[in-house]
């Protein structure tokens, strides 16, 4: 049986639909695989940053320590 030409319409625009919902889908998955990457460096961002604060801060307690020996 042939198909009239609303029928095939329909069915493009159901399948054009379908596509883009598709392609959203993928879209988001992609947006939210950046941000959890994005998250995961922040984090090691912030870990190495408290790592050199706590490293500079010895380092001032030794400058300090031997400053204090100097002047006994």
């Amino acid at each position: 049986m042939l198909k009239n030409d609303d029928d095939i319409v329909k069915e493009n625009d159901g399948l054009r639909k379908e596509k883009e919902i598709q392609v959203k889908e993928r879209d988001d998955k992609l947006m939210k695989e950046k941000l959890t990457e994005k998250d995961k460096l922040v984090k090691e961002k912030n870990g190495l940053l408290t790592k050199k604060v706590k490293l500079e801060k010895e380092k001032e307690s030794e400058v300090k320590e031997k400053d204090d020996l100097k002047i006994m």
